[in-house]
Order: structure tokens, then C-alpha cells, then sequence
């Protein structure tokens, strides 16, 4: 939400001639979600939140009431973490068409509020097949695609401009102590053992080091998905510039 105001200063900064009334600043707003704006979190209800913070951004700007825009595509849940990610930087002249029409298919749902809806749902899913078939070259990934997902980032221009994110601090010895239930919790200190070990077992991070704390994956993987002299804001703890994990 604040990097859409961000972003919505600075268009007006760059249009103080222009007299912005609230069906303006609405049409700002949208076309900056539409265009700018992604995320993703593991959490279905960090997601839905999220999505209901950008509609309540936009019904607050007193306009004509207008019907929401569909979000699907804009934040999703996902693990950030898992997936490979793919040369999507192909040119082949099939793969750039796929993520035009993916893209221009992607746009149309966000504004779609009739019979139309569930159609464009079914094409967009047709051609996100179409170009995992082309990125992964018919194998499948876990996880949150991000090659595939938000293709038209990557081919257009090499990755995101900014990420921010604020990460979660899983230590190496968790104990989910905030969990009563002694099975239930026995259970995620081992899930979390595992999905440690997955991490480092998949070679895609260069900075796991000894006990590693679960946002040093975290500032790799953004590093990944920026392109060339892009910015990355990172909420994380002091213990990075101290930790022996943190030497990498």
C-alpha cells in the first residue's frame, strides 16, 4: 500500500498542472495496481488481506462506486522460496508472443466483472501452461513459479525494480514454543527441519551458512529476482550484521 502511494505522488508531482479529482486519483491508483504492483506470501490470509487493503484504497477515494478488480493474479500465496528460477529471458519469438497475450490476458481479468470473468480465468491458466511448458521445458516445480507467474516482469525487463518484504525469523533451533499442543508442535519443529534441509539440499542459495536463520534465503532470493541496479528494502534483525550465519 505504501509503495502505491509512492508511486502516486510521483505521478502527481510529475502532473501538478492537471486537477486531480477523485475519479482520477481512482484511475491512478488502478492503473498503478494493474501495472506496478506484486506480491506473494505463504499465508492465505496475509494474502487476503492485502487484496482487501488495495480495494479499500480504492473505494476511498469517494468516486462513483466501481466493481472491485480481480486481484488473483496481482497477490498471490505462494512459497517464495522453493522454485528454481527458470531463463525466462528467452526471446524465441514463440515464448515473447505467450507472455504478451498472458499479459494482455492478466489485464483484462483485473477489470473484468461479467460473464467474461470465468473465460479469460480458463485462458490465462491455458497459457500459463503453455509457458511452464516452454520456462521448465514440461517439468514441474514447488512452490511459488516466479518465472512463470509474473513472466511478463522477467521478459520485459530482467526483474522487479524494488522489492521490499519483511521476513520471517525462524531460527535454526525453533522450538515453537507459542504452540501448546506438545504432538502438534513436535510435528513443526520437524517440518521445519525438513524444509531446512530441502533449502540447502536444492543448491539455489549460496549464503546458507551453519545455522542459518530463515531470512538469510529470504535478502538471496530477492537479490535473484531483481533486475540490473534494482533496490531491495528489507525489514530484518540487527543479528545480520553479527551472526556467524550471516557471514556469507
Amino acid at each position: 500500500i505504501c509503495m502505491m502511494h509512492e508511486l502516486l505522488d510521483l505521478r502527481q508531482a510529475l502532473f501538478q498542472t492537471r486537477k486531480l479529482d477523485a475519479r482520477s486519483v481512482y484511475d491512478r491508483k488502478l492503473d498503478i495496481i494493474q501495472n506496478n504492483i506484486y506480491g506473494v506470501d505463504i499465508d492465505p490470509f496475509a494474502v487476503n488481506i492485502a487484496r482487501l487493503r488495495l480495494w479499500l484504497s480504492l473505494a476511498v477515494e469517494g468516486a462513483k462506486p466501481e466493481p472491485l478488480p480481480n486481484l488473483d493474479y496481482k497477490v498471490e500465496r505462494g512459497d517464495s522460496l522453493v522454485a528454481p528460477l527458470s531463463g525466462t529471458e528467452s526471446q524465441a519469438s514463440f515464448y515473447v508472443h505467450s507472455v504478451d497475450e498472458y499479459l494482455n490476458l492478466k489485464t483484462s481479468y483485473l477489470r473484468s466483472h461479467d460473464g467474461s470473468k470465468l473465460t479469460l480465468k480458463k485462458r490465462i491458466e491455458e497459457k500459463k501452461a503453455e509457458i511452464t511448458g516452454w520456462a521448465r521445458r514440461g517439468h514441474s516445480v514447488s512452490g511459488f513459479d516466479w518465472s512463470v507467474e509474473f513472466a511478463e516482469v522477467f521478459l520485459g525487463s530482467g526483474g522487479f525494480d524494488i522489492i521490499v518484504a519483511n521476513p520471517p525469523y525462524v531460527r535454526a533451533d525453533a522450538q515453537f514454543k507459542h504452540i501448546d499442543d506438545e504432538q502438534v508442535r513436535a510435528r513443526q519443529i520437524e517440518l521445519w527441519r525438513e524444509y531446512r534441509s530441502q533449502l540447502s539440499r536444492s543448491r539455489l542459495y549460496s549464503t546458507l551458512y551453519e545455522k542459518w536463520d530463515l531470512y538469510i534465503p529470504f535478502l538471496e532470493r530477492a537479490h535473484q529476482l531483481l533486475r540490473n541496479f534494482g533496490e531491495m528494502e528489507f525489514i530484518i534483525a540487527d543479528s545480520h550484521n553479527v551472526a556467524k550465519y550471516a557471514r556469507k
